[in-house]
């Protein structure tokens, strides 16, 4: 005698989905001027009364302090130029007298390397100029 076992398939209960929509509608708006356009500023002055003053406020307070730091910025490109320009003086100054102490002495090969590489390091620069790109 074999017992047979009953096999009962559950099935889940169906669930209920809901299904949400939403519409999203957004717009980006971009300037090129530190302040926003005068009908926008007149939009945040409804808004918050007082807050066109405090934007123009600080777009000044901006304006001022990029200046200052743009002003210490080409002092120290200054600085830096000037010292460079005095160590090229410098270098130069050391080839060309150590050509002509070795010429005096009578080495020649060595006076004419060393009036030639003051020439090449000083030529080009003559030629292009200081220019940067």
């Amino acid at each position: 005698m074999t017992k047979a076992k009953e096999v009962t398939k559950k099935t889940p209960a169906k669930s209920k989905k809901r299904t949400h929509k939403h519409e999203v509608n957004a717009a980006i708006a971009a300037y090129q001027s530190p302040l926003p356009p005068a009908p926008v500023l007149r939009e945040y002055e409804e808004v918050l009364p007082g807050s066109m003053e405090r934007i123009l406020h600080m777009t000044e307070k901006q304006q001022i302090h990029r200046h200052k730091w743009e002003l210490k910025e080409l002092d120290v490109q200054l600085k830096e130029s000037f010292i460079g320009r005095c160590f090229a003086a410098g270098v130069l100054s050391c080839l060309v007298g150590g050509a002509f102490v070795f010429g005096l002495k009578g080495m020649e090969y060595l006076a004419s390397c060393f009036l030639g590489t003051a020439a090449l390091g000083v030529i080009p620069h003559f030629i292009k100029g200081s220019k940067k790109d």
